[in-house]
């Protein structure tokens, strides 16, 4: 890793949560009756195929992805004979779906459905769906002639069909999914976060933790004496403080494993101001508790300028103030042993 990422900030986040809207496709068209467990797909007789009615809908038939399961029905009954005069398909063409009578329903085990877009064809074909079909609730949108968009607050949306109705593809989009959040926090803030957990317990939101290192950082190794990539450390709101929090098998900037380059030019000191973002947990074993920031990567290091800590070695790099690595020849000032001097 280069080392001017050891003085700057290299990752910026939100300090909010933010959410996303589920998507499901029901891709008729593309996975045809397989998609309701039918034998096959109907189709009308030509000179080089038999009429087949493999793919006609006898009774309910479903598809599940993910929360969502789209029903479709059979068909209305004629009053008069007791029959479908003609059931709904599966046909062999673009679009596949035809219904003339009956329900479509998609119903959501989880999130609300907030918008359904029902495709109908393609710019080159003609678009067909019945003028008086009608949603249980929310609104339907015909204005886009080739597709149908619904939109409202439902886990149980009932398409109520009336008339020749032609669909190649449904999209689904659910209810926003709160994503967890990055909350910015000092020391004492984690601390009093991971107190009200219960034993054991952790954090669904992110934290993203400012303190300073307090004695060396340990870089995990293997029996064969090789990196794990991650470290063990404690931090504490200023240098050498007495209210700590564990920093346990924590990655390096970018959330990469820390390198042999990192430990041998220490990228992380006693006495230097670090951020490291994951979640935080009340680590309890044999009855001890210890506080932990896990799961967890490096945001950014500052070298401690004032930490007392730090050895002062004639050959350690040095650098300017833009975090670059320079030499003895370079004039003005640099840091060098986490320390300001001027070079002349």
């Amino acid at each position: 890793m280069k080392k001017i990422l050891r003085y700057s900030l290299v990752m910026l986040f939100a300090a909010f949560g933010t959410s996303a809207m589920a998507q499901t496709v029901f891709d008729i068209d593309s996975e045809g009756a397989t998609m309701f467990g039918l034998p096959g797909e109907s189709c009308s007789k030509t000179s080089t195929q038999e009429a087949s009615d493999a793919g006609d809908i006898t009774a309910d038939v479903s598809a599940t992805k993910g929360d969502f399961t789209l029903t479709i029905s059979a068909g209305v009954p004629d009053p008069e004979t007791g029959n479908v005069k003609t059931p709904n398909r599966i046909w062999n063409a673009s679009p596949k779906l035809r219904m003339y009578t009956g329900t479509l329903t998609i119903a959501s085990s989880g999130a609300a459905i907030k918008k359904v877009e029902f495709t109908l064809a393609s710019q080159a074909s003609k678009a067909k769906w019945g003028a008086d079909n009608s949603a249980n609730t929310g609104t339907l949108d015909t204005s886009a002639g080739t597709i149908v968009t619904w939109t409202g607050n439902t886990k149980n949306l009932v398409i109520t069909v009336t008339a020749n109705t032609q669909i190649s593809k449904i999209t689904i989009n659910g209810g926003d999914t709160p994503q967890p959040s990055v909350i910015d926090a000092t020391v004492a803030q984690a601390l009093a976060a991971i107190d009200a957990l219960g034993n054991g317990g952790e954090t669904t939101d992110k934290y993203k933790v400012t303190g300073y290192v307090v004695g060396d950082p340990d870089f995990q190794r293997n029996g064969e004496n090789v990196l794990y990539g991650n470290v063990n450390l404690t931090i504490a709101d200023e240098v050498g403080g007495t209210a700590l929090l564990t920093i346990y098998r924590a990655k390096g900037l970018n959330n990469q494993n820390f390198t042999e380059e990192d430990v041998a030019a220490p990228i992380i000191k006693a006495g230097d101001q670090v951020v490291f973002q994951g979640t935080l947990k009340k680590f309890e074993k044999n009855g001890d508790i210890t506080p932990e920031l896990v799961n967890g990567y490096l945001i950014s290091v500052t070298a401690g300028i004032h930490s007392a800590t730090i050895d002062d070695d004639p050959n350690a790099p040095i650098y300017n103030l833009k975090g670059e690595r320079v030499d003895n020849s370079y004039r003005g000032v640099v840091i060098q042993n986490g320390k300001k001097k001027i070079q002349k």
